[in-house]
């Protein structure tokens, strides 16, 4: 592969993904299951051997909670926001740092990013019925 503009912003996409998938402490592999990709597809592009289409840059970016812009930039402050649900993904609003997921179980930060990953006029019915379960195991 010869080193130009796209071989760098894919190792800069690459570089990205791994830092938001470490602060989210995941696996290649679950990161790739819950974009619905091969584990070798998502590891080429955290190594930057290749470029994301874009389904599946915004795809990620999702999953992670951050915009696509986050997903391509080369700057460092603002890894780490998480845009706010039903916001347009490429403005997101900084609501959650992505680190507070290494306080998560497996399968809470699971289906976090299911949830992420689900249509936004989706996400209330899901997140009431998640709520109606927790308060009935409660009583």
């Amino acid at each position: 592969m010869r080193y130009d503009k796209d071989f760098n912003e894919s190792l800069q996409i690459g570089e990205n993904l791994k830092k938001f998938r470490k602060a989210c402490a995941l696996s290649q592999q679950q990161v790739a299951d819950a974009v619905n990709i091969e584990r070798s597809s998502y590891t080429c592009y955290e190594t930057g051997k290749s470029i994301p289409p874009i389904p599946t840059a915004v795809k990620l970016a999702r999953a992670f909670g951050v915009t696509v812009d986050d997903l391509i930039s080369n700057s460092n402050n603002d890894l780490g926001r998480v845009a706010e649900p039903g916001s347009n993904f490429y403005e997101g609003e900084p609501i959650l740092p992505v680190t507070n997921f290494q306080n998560l179980t497996r399968k809470e930060r699971e289906l976090v990013i299911h949830f992420r990953l689900m249509k936004y006029e989706d996400m209330d019915y899901y997140l009431t019925k998640i709520i109606e379960t927790a308060n009935q195991n409660e009583q």
